[in-house]
């Protein structure tokens, strides 16, 4: 953990300093959001460069490779989502677009995690003690 991801950590625990969560639960609300940013990075730098190196093929391959993988009895929930087209790449249009839908399904999911944590939040709060001064 470098000097950028320890500042990263403090501002997230001096963020959550009036929540009734204890030091060992906003670091856990941390550490479960650190890795979600930190994927969500790798896979857009992933795709950007599969994009850069083709942009008519970009992704266009990924649904059928991955479909060509799949044991639908074994997966049958991911051999539904491969046939329904989730992993179908959009037709191609510029990079900017490809940034566009991966920001959309990474500030949905962000979204989820965060309203996960309101309602611990909240939950605690109905439970805990008065705080002084709040």
């Amino acid at each position: 953990m470098g000097p950028g991801n320890l500042a990263w950590l403090d501002r997230g625990l001096a963020a959550l300093e009036d929540t009734p969560l204890d030091d060992g639960q906003r670091i856990a609300v941390l550490m479960g959001l650190l890795p979600m940013v930190h994927g969500q990075a790798r896979f857009t730098v992933d795709l950007e460069r599969g994009y850069a190196a083709d942009p008519e093929g970009a992704g266009r391959g990924y649904g059928a490779t991955l479909g060509s993988l799949l044991d639908p009895d074994r997966f049958p929930a991911l051999a539904r989502a491969v046939t329904a087209g989730v992993f179908d790449a959009a037709p191609p249009g510029d990079a900017g677009e490809l940034g566009s839908e991966l920001d959309t399904g990474f500030r949905f999911a962000l979204g989820c995690y965060l309203d996960g944590v309101a309602a611990v939040i909240a939950r605690s709060a109905n439970r805990s003690p008065a705080r002084p001064g709040g």
